[in-house]
C-alpha cells in the first residue's frame, strides 16, 4: 500500500517553528493492508495532558508528539486509543483520529478542526451521506450533521461513537475509560458507512472513467513482461 501526503508548509518533523517552511511531499510504503474487524469495537481512554501550543511549537505541531505518548499509554493500559480534551472536557482530537458521534436523535457530531488537521476520509464520508442515505434508509440512520464542540459526557451518552482516520477508515469504539457507549457493539449506521466507503475506494469498472481512481502499472515499473508493450 502507497500513502501520499503533500503539505503547503512546514515540511520537516520537527514540533519548533524555525525553518522547515517549504511544501513537501511524503511517500510511505506500508507492507500491512490494515484490515480489522470492526465487529470488535475498541476501547478508548482519555489523555491525561490536554493539546496545546508551547513556547516554541504551535498546536498542530505539539499535538503530534502528544498523540504518539498517548497511544503508548493507551496501550500500557490495555486500551487502543487515547482521547484528548481541553480542561473543561471538550474532545479535542484523538491521536490521529476524528471522533464522530450519533446521538440518540440521529444527529452526527464532531467536533472542530482547531487542535488538528481536518480529515479527507470525513470529508468523502459527509459528501456520500445523503445519497447513501436515500439508497439505504434502514441503515445510515442520520438525520443532519453538525459540526460544533463535543463534550466528552456527549460521546458516552452516543448511540453511536467511531473514528474516522485514512489508515483503517471507520473504527467502532466501546468506551472510554471503561466506562460503555450504548450497549459496547458496533452500531449499524458505522457498519453502513464503513462498507459504503469501502465500496467508492473500489475501482470502476474497465473502461468507465472515474475522477476518484487513478490505474497506475504497478507490473510495468516492477519489469513484468505483459506490462512492457
Amino acid at each position: 500500500m502507497l500513502r501520499f501526503w503533500v503539505t503547503p508548509g512546514r515540511g520537516g518533523f520537527s514540533p519548533v517553528e524555525l525553518g522547515g517552511s517549504e511544501p513537501a511531499l511524503y511517500v510511505i510504503c506500508l507492507g500491512d493492508t490494515y484490515e480489522i474487524d470492526r465487529t470488535e469495537a475498541w476501547d478508548a481512554i482519555l489523555a491525561d495532558q490536554p493539546v496545546q501550543a508551547t513556547i516554541v511549537s504551535n498546536v498542530l505541531g505539539n499535538q503530534r508528539l502528544l498523540a504518539t505518548t498517548g497511544q503508548v499509554e493507551a496501550r500500557a493500559r490495555d486500551a487502543h486509543v487515547a482521547i484528548f480534551t481541553d480542561a473543561e472536557g471538550f474532545v479535542q482530537h484523538c491521536a490521529g483520529y476524528t471522533v464522530c458521534i450519533l446521538t440518540q436523535q440521529d444527529t452526527l457530531v464532531y467536533p472542530p478542526f482547531d487542535n488538528t488537521a481536518p480529515s479527507v476520509t470525513l470529508t468523502r464520508i459527509l459528501e456520500m451521506i445523503p445519497a447513501e442515505r436515500a439508497r439505504s434508509p434502514d441503515d445510515v440512520i442520520v438525520a443532519n450533521v453538525q459540526q460544533r464542540k463535543l463534550h466528552i459526557s456527549e460521546v458516552l451518552a452516543a448511540k453511536e461513537c467511531f473514528l474516522v482516520c485514512t489508515t483503517f477508515t471507520i473504527v467502532p469504539v466501546r468506551s472510554v475509560n471503561d466506562e460503555p457507549i450504548a450497549d459496547r457493539k458496533t452500531g449499524l449506521t458505522t457498519l453502513a458507512l464503513h462498507y459504503m466507503l469501502d465500496n467508492d475506494m473500489l475501482p470502476p469498472p474497465v473502461g468507465v472513467y472515474s475522477s476518484r481512481h487513478i490505474q497506475v502499472p504497478y507490473g510495468y515499473m516492477t519489469g513484468m513482461r505483459s506490462q512492457l508493450v
